[in-house]
C-alpha cells in the first residue's frame, strides 16, 4: 500500500482526490483507492492519510528512460497506448477529466501472476474539460516510440525560444518518418493545438493502430516492465 498524507488543515487537494476516487472505483487501468485515515504525526500534528494501491513497478516514465534512447517495440506502444486509453474512456464516462497526465502519472502495479497492469493515478487536478486530456496519449506515444521528449533538446536554443516554440499555436512536434502511417496519424489526431479539434476519445479506441489489439492480452506487461 502507498500512502499520500497531508497536514490535516492543508489537505483538501488530497480529500478532493479521494471524492474523485470515489467515482473511479471499477476499472482495471485506474490506481485504486483504499480508504482514508486521520493519524497522528510524531510532532503531534494531525494527518489526514490516503490510501493507494502500490506501483512495485514503477512508472511509465521510468519504463521509457529504461529504454535508453531507444524507445519501445511497436507492439508495445500499441499495447500500453489502448490500456491508457481505457482508462481515459472510463474517467470521461464519470463526466472527470484527468487535467495532468504526464509519463509518471501511469503506473505499473503487479496483477498477482508476475505481470503488471499499467493504471493511471494522481487525480489531484481532476476536472471536468474532457479535451485536454487528448494530448496525453500523443505525448505518450511518441515517447515511448522515440525514448525521447515530445518536443525534442537543442543545446543552442535558449529557454525563451523553446518556450515560445512550444506555446506557438502553429508549431507542432516533428513525428519521425520511421513510425507506421497508422502511427503517425494516431500522434498527428492527438497533437493538435487547438484541443476542439483534437480527435475524441471515441475516434482514437477505434483507430486502426489500437482498435485491433485484444483487451484480455493488454493488461499484462511482465515482459516489458521487469
Amino acid at each position: 500500500m502507498a500512502v499520500k498524507s497531508a497536514k490535516v488543515s492543508s489537505s483538501s487537494s488530497l480529500q478532493k482526490e479521494k471524492e474523485v476516487f470515489n467515482h473511479l472505483c471499477d476499472c482495471p487501468y485506474i490506481l485504486e483507492c483504499y480508504g482514508e485515515e486521520t493519524t497522528m504525526s510524531k510532532d503531534e500534528k494531525m494527518l489526514y492519510n490516503l490510501l493507494l494501491e502500490y506501483a512495485s513497478g514503477g512508472s511509465l516514465a521510468d519504463l521509457i528512460k529504461r529504454s535508453d534512447g531507444y524507445g519501445l517495440p511497436e507492439s508495445d506502444v500499441k499495447r500500453l497506448t489502448r490500456s491508457i486509453l481505457k482508462g481515459i474512456d472510463y474517467i470521461h464516462s464519470h463526466d472527470y477529466a484527468h487535467c495532468d497526465l504526464k509519463l509518471d502519472k501511469v503506473l505499473f502495479v503487479p496483477s498477482g501472476d508476475g505481470d503488471f497492469v499499467p493504471k493511471i493515478g494522481d487525480f489531484g487536478l481532476a476536472k471536468k474539460e474532457f479535451p485536454y486530456d487528448i494530448w496525453a496519449p500523443g505525448m505518450y506515444g511518441f515517447e515511448m516510440f522515440t525514448g525521447k521528449s515530445l518536443w525534442g533538446s537543442n543545446p543552442n536554443e535558449t529557454t525563451e525560444k523553446a518556450c515560445k516554440r512550444i506555446v506557438d499555436r502553429y508549431e507542432l512536434p516533428k513525428i519521425p518518418s520511421w513510425i507506421s502511417k497508422d502511427g503517425k496519424d494516431f500522434l498527428k489526431g492527438c497533437l493538435v493545438k487547438n484541443h476542439q479539434f483534437r480527435f475524441t476519445i471515441e475516434m482514437l479506441l477505434n483507430h486502426p493502430f489500437v482498435s485491433e489489439i485484444d483487451d484480455t492480452e493488454s493488461s499484462e506487461f511482465g515482459e516489458i516492465v521487469d
